[in-house]
């Protein structure tokens, strides 16, 4: 008797393999800024070997994919990704470009130097040139900033040469073209060359100032985002602050700015111009570009279909005051494009989630201790209504912070409370006062209630005194659960911390965060 032969196997068409691919890369894209960025590396090897068997449009599907990871600032993952590309030799000059830039966004100077001085051999006249030119000029302008800074050990004559070098790098390209397209290169030439000019680098050079009107000239009717920042720090350099801040608000406020372009824009103006948002009249674009961050990363948290955001933006206490005054008011009769604008119908939950912020950030405080007989801040923590946590301890304020920061046994990181002090900072707005914060110092009474670090890791602590008056403790606690629109489709939401990073100076972290669920 005979028996069926069974149907042949009916291998995948190139047309189904590559849905799969697609459907993977869209999978894993959410996840990236979510989780640690081992857990990716499997997903992203398998991705390109998948690609690779696939051709042109593998290649076209990875790139794609390394796009939307750059613009959403996941360097570590872009890297891999990149240089595993280029390993099997899909690669073009955008993923050399953004290799080099995941590199030196991860601090990896010398790799990035030593894969972006072919292309810069071959000179501005050339697409390879001019992008080789671009990144030789990036990472020696933040060569030069991470050692003024201190983050690296360089010496002064050292680092002199490294702002020669990306001014030069950066000046080519512009000299060689004075064009719109070009202005980035002019502007980024004419931030160093104040730069070197302040920190004395240079002597002070009145062509500099005639860079800055070329610059200008180059971008008068700007036609892309980034000429609007390129007017708004030409501007900058021309002392023209509010129309500087006019600039950058329609830069921060374009539907098509991208969270990667108001990153860059504010480390430009922090790191190179070094203007502080602490400062009312130069700082307005610092925080214009801060407070569009938060917005961003508040509005593109909501569901699992909008691109990861991967960022975090630092204030000062000062600067949320600042901002705060500036909603009242617009921005002021000198920038009607202001902060009115921001916080305009078009971005309503922005609002509320910087208000919310500043509000709750009247609660926080900075811990100290006296450590070698010396007073150290070394943690935060924040007041808030004692009956939101047991009814018998009384509307009037208590202050938690963690168990390994002050415990009744204490140990390497920990304090005994009657060793320490909460410090709440609040700004001085009066015009034409710099100094950054008033202090007022609070001791502690007693331990109330501890759970140790093993356990819940908090403390709470009743002050020895009443709280001055521009404290506001946190009076309410919601007790259900986060609601819809705060979580995306995998049950994942976002985390806004406020604190003291880095233990001195008065800031608060608003962190656009994943965070799982309970």
């Amino acid at each position: 008797m005979d028996m069926p032969l069974p149907e042949p196997a009916v291998p995948p068409t190139d047309d189904i393999e590559l849905q799969r691919l697609d459907a993977e890369a869209a999978a894993l894209l959410p996840t990236l800024a979510k989780f640690d960025s081992g857990q990716s590396l499997g997903p992203i090897l398998n991705l390109v070997t998948q690609a690779k068997v696939l051709g042109a449009r593998g290649f076209d599907t990875l790139k794609r994919f390394a796009a939307q990871l750059r613009a959403n600032r996941v360097f570590d993952d872009l890297y891999v990704l990149t240089n595993e590309m280029r390993s099997a030799g899909m690669t073009d000059l955008d993923i050399q470009r953004w290799e080099i830039q995941a590199l030196i966004e991860l601090g990896v100077f010398d790799r990035a130097l030593e894969l972006a001085a072919p292309l810069a051999a071959k000179g501005p006249a050339t697409r390879e040139g001019e992008d080789g030119l671009s990144a030789m000029g990036r990472i020696y302008k933040q060569m030069y900033v991470d050692g003024a800074m201190g983050k690296r050990l360089d010496e002064p004559a050292v680092r002199a040469v490294f702002i020669e070098r990306a001014f030069s790098a950066y000046l080519r390209v512009w000299e060689h073209s004075q064009t719109e397209a070009n202005a980035y290169y002019g502007v980024n030439a004419l931030a160093l060359a104040f730069r070197a000019i302040r920190d004395r680098v240079s002597p002070d050079d009145p062509s500099a100032q005639g860079l800055a009107r070329q610059v200008l000239a180059a971008v008068s009717q700007p036609t892309t985002v980034w000429s609007w920042g390129t007017q708004g720090e030409a501007l900058i350099a021309l002392g023209q602050y509010a129309d500087a801040a006019k600039a950058y608000a329609t830069f921060a406020l374009s539907p098509d700015v991208s969270l990667f372009q108001l990153n860059a824009s504010l480390r430009q103006l922090e790191e190179v111009w070094q203007i502080s948002g602490d400062d009312a009249e130069r700082g307005a674009p610092v925080r214009l570009l801060k407070a569009i961050m938060v917005s961003k990363l508040n509005k593109n948290g909501h569901t699992s279909k909008d691109a990861p955001q991967a960022a975090q933006v630092r204030m000062s206490t000062r600067e949320t005051f600042l901002i705060e005054r500036e909603l009242k008011d617009g921005g002021g009769q000198d920038n009607p494009k202001g902060f009115e604008q921001i916080f305009s119908t078009n971005a309503p939950v922005a609002l509320q989630v910087i208000q919310h912020a500043i509000q709750r950030a009247r609660a926080i405080c900075r811990i100290h201790a006296q450590m070698g007989g010396r007073d150290t801040p070394f943690a935060t923590g924040f007041a808030m209504r004692g009956d939101l946590l047991r009814p018998e301890w009384g509307a009037d304020p208590v202050i938690v912070t963690n168990n390994h920061v002050i415990s009744t046994r204490p140990n390497k990181t920990s304090q005994m409370a009657e060793y320490c002090e909460a410090v709440f900072v609040c700004p001085d707005l009066r015009e034409g006062m710099h100094t950054d914060e008033t202090q007022a110092r609070v001791g502690f009474a007693e331990v109330l209630w501890e759970s140790d670090q093993d356990s819940h890791d908090i403390t709470v602590l009743r002050p020895s005194q009443a709280l001055p008056s521009h404290i506001e403790p946190i009076s309410s606690v919601s007790r259900r659960p986060l609601p819809p629109h705060a979580v995306d489709d995998d049950g994942i939401g976002r985390l806004y911390v406020i604190g003291y990073p880095g233990r001195r100076r008065s800031l608060f972290l608003l962190r656009g965060q994943h965070f799982p669920r309970p």
